[in-house]
């Protein structure tokens, strides 16, 4: 969960330097902010977190994990979209 949400607010941030819409800037803003907030109450837990023998085996794990989390979470809202279009043209 740290790793995905870390990864995700890395992405926002870098997004938001890029942004010139007001409203949508402001969006993305409040995003990295909340998105900041849960990872700061997520940080005590933390420490019981499993630990790794190695610094680096641990990093590549943690990266790896995030963004497999997105991507699972991003291929289900697809599948779901899929699903849906399918079901109101088959519908309609």
């Amino acid at each position: 969960m740290i790793a995905a949400q870390s990864v995700g607010l890395g992405k926002v941030k870098k997004s938001l330097k890029k942004i010139s819409a007001p409203q949508s800037k402001q969006l993305y803003s409040v995003s990295a902010k909340s998105m900041e907030q849960n990872l700061k109450e997520l940080l005590p837990f933390l420490s019981k977190a499993p630990v790794f023998q190695r610094e680096e085996e641990r990093a590549d794990l943690y990266f790896g994990a995030g963004d497999l989390l997105v991507l699972v979470k991003t291929t289900i809202r697809n599948d779901a979209i899929a699903i849906t279009e399918t079901a109101e043209k088959s519908a309609g």
